[in-house]
């Protein structure tokens, strides 16, 4: 019904279409999330809404883009995004979250290398403006991790993952999925490192 009933309202269609996408991305429905985010993005510029809406909205194409298996495109999408930011200063919020978007679409396109720059320059901005246990910047230290892991720099990572371990402990809990998926991304560093005991 958005698409006949809001044609006037552009920003509260906008709002609306996105949250469909989330609804959609949320049981795995993709293809269908990317047209109601796509949808989205159109309404927000339609209503001049600006270009940290239309970079979120379009960082959320990407996810959807990627869950498809279309890493090039998303990757390609996550760039226009944090191109519209490119006149924002380093340490705005809404710039290091398209940073470390666009690191982690990198890490998924197996350009770790780019994906350890954008991480390594978003965590440091984001641990001064957000704080070290924010959920963006936990999320962007585990993309470091994971890059410092598959570029075997694996001393580099093991700490990383520890400070990952230990934030997402505090504001999650010890069962939380964000917790055991860090706990395991160490055991991989444990295990390419042959301490099979700790990787146990």
């Amino acid at each position: 019904r958005a698409s006949r009933e809001l044609k006037g309202q552009p920003a509260v269609r906008a709002q609306i279409e996105s949250t469909i996408g989330d609804s959609y991305m949320g049981i795995g429905e993709y293809v269908l999330a990317q047209q109601h985010f796509a949808a989205a993005e159109q309404a927000a510029r339609s209503a001049n809404l600006g270009v940290v809406e239309e970079s979120r909205i379009m960082l959320r194409t990407a996810e959807a883009m990627a869950n498809q298996g279309r890493i090039a495109e998303a990757l390609a999408q996550g760039q226009r995004a944090l191109g519209l930011l490119a006149a924002y200063p380093a340490d705005d919020r809404d710039r290091l979250y398209a940073q470390s978007h666009v690191g982690s679409l990198e890490c998924e396109a197996n350009k770790s290398e780019d994906c350890r720059k954008h991480c390594s320059a978003a965590l440091e901005g984001e641990r001064r403006v957000l704080g070290k246990n924010d959920p963006e910047t936990l999320a962007t230290l585990g993309c470091l991790a994971y890059a410092d892991t598959n570029l075997a720099r694996f001393d580099e990572a093991r700490p990383l993952y520890q400070s990952l371990i230990h934030g997402y402990r505090s504001s999650y809990g010890e069962d939380n999925s964000h917790t055991l998926n860090a706990i395991n991304g160490l055991a991989i560093v444990d295990l390419e490192q042959k301490r099979f005991a700790d990787a146990e």
